[in-house]
């Protein structure tokens, strides 16, 4: 099973938030962070990843958040979404104006794309491996099995070869024989 588009981003965002010196970002961040945390859930409520990588997530998301040294941007009681802590956080923050909101959204639908091609070309480059390794498996069928028939072979020639020796040294007794009854005969008629 892999990772959801998700989590792909959630840790993109994870391992730049440290490197981020602009308080205003650092707070979208942390929004932004804790909204793909809540989105990490299934129809059901029920977490997509194991309860251990969640608290690792969250962990990590107060770490950012402890590095802002404010406090109310933690919901309280959990009854705060995201969206509203981003709109309050969004007043006392640095102000965007529509151009560069439009900027952001660009890069952020870039990202999002770049991540759906990189999950495509994960998914490709797996079944590209899992293809080649069928291919391996079935190159090795086909050696173990002319392997074999080498060792037939080589058997066989083996065994034709002792019995052409055989032959061989029969046929010397024989024409030594022929060629004394040959001289025998000749000496007989002379």
């Amino acid at each position: 099973m892999g990772l959801s588009k998700t989590e792909v981003n959630l840790r993109r965002l994870l391992a730049a938030a440290p490197q981020q010196q602009n308080q205003g970002k650092l707070v979208h961040y942390v929004a932004t962070l804790r909204e793909q945390l809540a989105e990490e859930r299934t129809p059901e409520g029920l977490p997509r990843v194991s309860k251990a990588q969640l608290n690792e997530y969250s962990e990590k998301i107060e770490a950012v958040a402890a590095k802002l040294d404010v406090n109310e941007y933690r919901p309280p009681s959990g009854d705060r979404s995201p969206s509203s802590i981003e709109d309050s956080n969004n007043a006392k923050s640095v102000k965007l104006d529509a151009a560069a909101h439009a900027h952001i959204e660009k890069h952020r639908q870039l990202q999002e794309d770049l991540t759906d091609e990189m999950v495509g070309l994960a998914r490709k480059l797996k079944e590209s491996s899992l293809m080649i390794s069928r291919s391996i498996k079935n190159t090795e069928k086909i050696l173990d099995s002319t392997e074999n028939a080498v060792e037939q072979s080589l058997a066989s020639s083996g065994h034709a070869n002792t019995r052409a020796v055989e032959v061989y040294s029969q046929s010397l007794k024989t024409t030594c024989f022929t060629w004394l009854l040959i001289f025998a005969m000749t000496c007989i008629f002379c």
